[in-house]
């Protein structure tokens, strides 16, 4: 029983960790975006040739995955560990 509230709980503080950081990805975003408007020609894409063309599209995907594993890892906590 300690076991599963322990688990539980490691879940939901795993949970804000993941959420704070699709929040930093999330802020990334915006300033790459910024800091390669003029050198990429404002075209960004996962593939582009410079590295810092990369940046927007990168940030973008981790924080989808960060925001995503944040909401799914309490619903699993919660269904798994009653």
């Amino acid at each position: 029983m300690n076991t599963k509230r322990t688990l539980r709980w490691l879940l939901y503080a795993t949970s804000v960790v993941l959420f704070l950081a699709s929040l930093f990805c999330f802020l990334w975003i915006f300033s790459s975006y910024s800091m390669a408007f003029t050198e990429c020609s404002e075209t960004y894409g996962l593939f582009a040739i410079k590295p810092r063309c990369r940046q927007p599209a990168i940030a973008s995907i981790l924080s989808a995955v960060f925001l995503a594993l944040s909401i799914v890892l309490p619903i699993l906590g919660h269904r798994r560990l009653r």
